[in-house]
C-alpha cells in the first residue's frame, strides 16, 4: 500500500541490472532511475550507449548533471558522485559551477602562454622551406604579418 503524498521510490538496481538495461525503443532516451540516490538515472541513447545522469533542484531551477559513460564509471562510482553532489547542493555550492572552474584552471595550467603570431612564425619557420618557389615564402609570411599579427584593437 501506498502512502499519498510521498514520491515513489525507485528499486535500486545492481551492477548486473544496469549493464543488461536497454533502449526502451523509439528516437528519445530511455531515463532508468536507479535506486540509492534519488534522482539518479541511467540515461540510454536507442544506440546503446548509456551515461548517468543526476536530475536535481538548484536555486529553484530543475538541472542534469552527467557522470560519465557506464561502464567507464561504474554503479557504485555514479552513486558516490551523485551523492557527493547533492550534499554540495544542500551546502550551498554549486557542483557544476565548481567543476567548470577545476577545468578552467586545469586547462590555465597546461596553456604554454603561446601567442597566435609566435605559433605563426614558428610554423613558417618549419613549413616555409617546402616551397621552391621564393616569391611563396615571401609571400606567405608577408600576408601573416600583414593580417594576423598586429594587435587587435
Amino acid at each position: 500500500m501506498r502512502v499519498t503524498g510521498l514520491p515513489p521510490v525507485a528499486k535500486e538496481l545492481g551492477p548486473l541490472d544496469v549493464k543488461r538495461a536497454t533502449h526502451a525503443g523509439g528516437k528519445g532516451y530511455t531515463m532508468l532511475p536507479v535506486g540509492g540516490v534519488a534522482g539518479l538515472y541511467l540515461q540510454i541513447t536507442p544506440k546503446g550507449g548509456k551515461t548517468w545522469i543526476l536530475r536535481t533542484a538548484m536555486a529553484g531551477r530543475r538541472v542534469e548533471m552527467g557522470f560519465g559513460g557506464f561502464p567507464t564509471v561504474t554503479l557504485a562510482q555514479a552513486r558516490d558522485k551523485a551523492r557527493e553532489a547533492r550534499d554540495k547542493i544542500e551546502r550551498g555550492i554549486n557542483p557544476m559551477a565548481e567543476r567548470n572552474a577545476a577545468r578552467e584552471a586545469l586547462a590555465a595550467a597546461t596553456r604554454k602562454g603561446l601567442t597566435f603570431s609566435e605559433a605563426a612564425k614558428l610554423f613558417l619557420d618549419a613549413k616555409l622551406d617546402a616551397y621552391s618557389n621564393e616569391k611563396h615564402r615571401y609571400q606567405w609570411r608577408a600576408t601573416l604579418e600583414q593580417l594576423a599579427f598586429p594587435p587587435l584593437c
